[in-house]
């Protein structure tokens, strides 16, 4: 599994799927797999070109894969282009955030989100600082992760790390200035939290999730991340949760195309007063985005029915191959010949042919001149 930054899964993804410049996308691919290290990555290294076709199959099998991290889904897309802007992380902020203190603008905010560099390298969907004052650190849920606080640990290291330069003295006599940091998990899921045996009421009421609860014994580490759910009342962030709802029983319907989808669900969250002015000024943007995303998966469903079929045909061929050589023809060339030519007309490669009836490649290629 070759992984790469989220950028680079979105160009190289274009180049192979939305053009048809199989020298582009070949060029595109070999700058992926001179950063990574696997055997696959080698190999294709060493080629000297590709039709498109092996372009794609390529990007599908070592690529294209659920494991892949980078691959945002669309509500964490949209979380990412709503809260990039510095007026709805005040709105955030104010509405929900914000108990005794001040109201803050937009000048009073500076976003301290982590961004990925590589797939494997931390990033979250929001961090922001006020001022000179408070870290907010925040995570978008569609489903529960008790896991939370754990991840948190982790955002807020990096963001510190982030925050103070390489050259601070944390070795020296003097106390650094820390600023303190709150964590936030926005929930846009179904599931009733309350429920789960993980999930902690706070003296106010309000839900959070505890480090504490995940060690068997408790240990001097402690992080508390705030739930955030839909509640009555008028807010940025219950509007991104009622988008998120309209999304999924959207999705849950059927629906002709993915644009037709995706005009489906801008229309409904419009016509309900949802993220009306982000949905007016970045319609296209998003409507791109849940196209693009749609489009992806449809890619990975229809490939991963193509390997359940080529694994069963596989499996049936080499049956069939066991079968004739050890039935037919125990120990004559005559069978295994058979089997050879018939495995070639139905267009499997000689490593395959080698594979399936136990020669090598050399003997395999003998018996077909």
């Amino acid at each position: 599994m070759i992984q790469i930054s989220e950028e680079s899964y979105k160009s190289t993804y274009n180049a192979v799927f939305k053009s048809n410049d199989a020298e582009y996308a070949f060029a595109m691919l070999k700058a992926i797999c001179s950063g990574s290290n696997e055997s696959v990555a080698e190999e294709f290294r060493a080629r000297e070109s590709a039709t498109m076709q092996e372009c794609r199959d390529f990007f599908k099998r070592h690529i294209l894969q659920p494991e892949n991290t980078t691959i945002r889904n669309i509500q964490d897309s949209v979380f990412t282009a709503l809260f990039g802007d510095k007026k709805n992380i005040a709105r955030f902020y104010n509405e929900t955030i914000r108990q005794d203190g001040p109201y803050v603008e937009e000048k009073d905010i500076e976003i301290v989100t982590l961004k990925a560099i590589l797939t494997n390298s931390l990033h979250n969907d929001l961090g922001f600082k006020i001022g000179e004052d408070t870290f907010y650190l925040t995570e978008a849920q569609s489903t529960y992760n008790p896991n939370m606080p754990y991840r948190f640990l982790l955002y807020g290291a990096a963001t510190y790390k982030q925050a103070y330069p390489e050259n601070t003295k944390i070795y020296g006599q003097a106390p650094l200035a820390l600023y303190p940091m709150h964590c936030y998990m926005i929930y846009t899921g179904t599931d009733d939290l309350r429920e789960k045996r993980e999930v902690i009421e706070m003296p106010d009421g309000s839900l959070a999730l505890k480090l504490s609860t995940m060690t068997e014994q408790r240990g001097d580490f402690e992080v508390t991340v705030h739930i955030i759910p839909w509640t009555n009342t008028d807010s940025i962030i219950n509007e991104y949760i009622d988008f998120c709802k309209i999304h999924r029983e959207e999705r849950q319907t059927g629906y002709d195309s993915i644009e037709t989808l995706a005009s489906r669900i801008i229309e409904r969250c419009l016509s309900r007063g949802i993220l009306v002015e982000f949905l007016m000024s970045h319609r296209k943007e998003v409507y791109t985005i849940m196209v693009e995303l749609y489009d992806q998966e449809e890619v990975m469903r229809n490939w991963q029915k193509f390997i359940e079929a080529e694994s069963e045909a596989r499996g049936e061929a080499r049956g069939e191959a066991r079968g004739e050589a050890r039935g037919e023809a125990r120990g004559e060339a005559k069978a295994v010949a058979k089997v050879v030519h018939n495995l070639h007309n139905k267009g499997y490669t000689l490593e395959q042919i080698a594979d399936i009836v136990g020669l090598s490649v050399q003997e395999v290629q003998n018996i077909g001149q």
